[in-house]
């Protein structure tokens, strides 16, 4: 994933944590972030490989945009256990 790709994620992901509402046309990349949303707010730590493997793509770009939702989204991160939602949204 580029840089260009990750910012302009991490812009739309800020704008639907607030809103939610979904972009007419998403791109691949908004579609992986909001199923990745609905995945990590059960509030489990889930790792980067089964991320990957529930939304299907590979371990790697799944990594990318974890760490472009990282912020936006309010996941934390654990060398051992993965990835979990700490900031839930009022509207959920």
């Amino acid at each position: 994933m580029n840089a260009s790709t990750r910012n302009n994620l991490k812009v739309w992901a800020i704008a639907w944590e607030t809103t939610r509402a979904a972009p007419d046309y998403p791109s691949q990349y908004q579609q992986k972030a909001i199923a990745i949303h609905k995945l990590l707010s059960d509030g489990q730590w889930h790792n980067a490989k089964d991320i990957a493997k529930m939304i299907g793509l590979s371990t790697r770009t799944t990594l990318d945009l974890v760490q472009a939702l990282k912020e936006p989204f309010g996941l934390a991160s654990h060398t051992r256990l993965g990835y979990m939602m700490v900031n839930r949204s009022k509207s959920e």
